[in-house]
């Protein structure tokens, strides 16, 4: 009852509809679709007002996936589309699982990214990145770990762990126009 990709109807008892983001295509025929992880991590962008919705998972490269990857929806046609992986095949990103990562709320193409001590805010339409805050200087030698942004945008927080024997040190915020 699966079409190759787009819109489908779950079957009774359920009646209720769906869409189809990837296919063998994606994966080489194998599967690499990496879970998606817990759901207060955004992996549909902010489409209100908008005719597209904005779709990332994680297809494994190691088993014939492009990396973290854009899916798009059409919500008046039901057009579903690959638009291949967020970064290139150069890039260490191209590798990830996108585990943690999240598209903003309020953002329509900002995709929240970590890199170890840093948290990165990514426009996936642009290709512009840009560092939302770094804790290397504050604390050398650790990293954050499971982000979370504020609805508005304004106030970020993480685990802070240490980077040689991965220990939970605590937690930080950060609030962007404070600094």
């Amino acid at each position: 009852f699966l079409p190759a990709r787009g819109p489908f109807t779950f079957p009774s008892p359920y009646n209720t509809a769906g869409f189809r983001l990837t296919n063998q295509a994606d994966c080489g025929g194998a599967d690499c679709v990496f879970p998606v992880g817990y759901s207060y991590w955004n992996n549909i962008n902010n489409h209100s007002g908008s005719d597209t919705m904005l779709v990332f998972l994680g297809l494994d490269r190691r088993k014939g996936g492009s990396g973290p990857t854009l899916f798009s929806i059409n919500k008046r046609s039901g057009e579903t589309q690959n638009h291949g992986a967020i970064f290139p095949p150069d890039s260490s990103f191209s590798w990830s699982t996108g585990e943690g990562w999240y598209f903003s709320r309020t953002r329509q193409h900002a995709l929240y990214v970590n890199d170890g001590p840093r948290m990165l805010r990514y426009d996936v339409q642009s290709k512009a990145i840009e560092t939302v805050f770094d804790v290397s200087s504050q604390f050398p030698g650790r990293y954050i770990w499971q982000m979370h942004s504020s609805n508005d945008d304004r106030v970020h927080s993480a685990t802070l762990r240490d980077g040689s024997s991965y220990a939970m040190l605590g937690c930080v915020t950060y609030r962007e126009d404070r600094g």
